[in-house]
């Protein structure tokens, strides 16, 4: 399959586990380096780890995405370790489970199409 991702630079916030994890492991698969966003950073490490070992590109990024500072950081982090992000998501299933449609996030001005549960 090709998504058009290689070379492209993803961030992918929620993608520590569950369908973020799955999506991250796929959009490296297509040639795409990823940067795994989530609250346990133990785990964002484990599936950037995970990632490495199947022969992906993938670094952690940790911060909240409540604040805007806080989202430059993300954003500068990622960039400063493999480039300007050219596609941000946020995946939005706690569970893991579902997938559903790409949706803005209500209530943000972030412009981050998000991926929940349809």
């Amino acid at each position: 399959m090709d998504l058009g991702l290689q070379d492209k630079v993803v961030l992918i916030s929620g993608s520590y586990r569950g369908t973020g994890a799955a999506t991250a492991k796929v959009f490296c698969d297509e040639g795409a380096a990823v940067a795994i966003h989530g609250h346990d950073e133990g785990q964002a490490d484990s599936t950037v780890e995970s990632i490495r070992r199947r022969g992906g590109n993938a670094i952690a990024v940790h911060g909240s995405l409540q604040a805007s500072e806080s989202v430059e950081s993300i954003f500068a982090q990622v960039e400063e370790a493999i480039g300007t992000v050219d596609v941000p998501l946020i995946t939005m299933d706690p569970q893991g489970t579902q997938a559903g449609p790409i949706q803005q996030t209500s209530g943000s001005n972030l412009g981050i199409p998000t991926f929940s549960p349809g």
